[in-house]
């Protein structure tokens, strides 16, 4: 009975020896494998691509830009002048 449990345990001994464990590559973060997880799902990219979709169409064209307010200020300002030389 011994000779097997030393055999058995010889066995496992061998066999965790030659076991290969993968060594993840450097800088990889346990988050990122758990984003790539999320990510892969449909629904969740559906979902992202929908408020993609949403924010393109509703919000930024109501964003004026900075340079059109200084238009809007110096075209006043022409206008003033103008208005004052009359």
């Amino acid at each position: 009975m011994p000779d097997i449990n030393q055999k058995r345990l010889d066995q496992m001994i061998e066999n965790a020896m030659s076991y290969e464990q993968s060594i993840p590559p450097e800088g990889f973060n346990p988050w990122a494998k758990k984003f790539k997880y999320l990510i892969s799902k449909p629904i969740i990219t559906s979902i992202a691509f929908a408020s993609f979709v949403f924010l393109i169409i509703f919000q930024l064209p109501t964003q004026r830009p900075t340079f059109a307010e200084d238009v809007d200020e110096i075209y006043d300002l022409v206008m003033f002048e103008i208005f004052d030389d009359v």
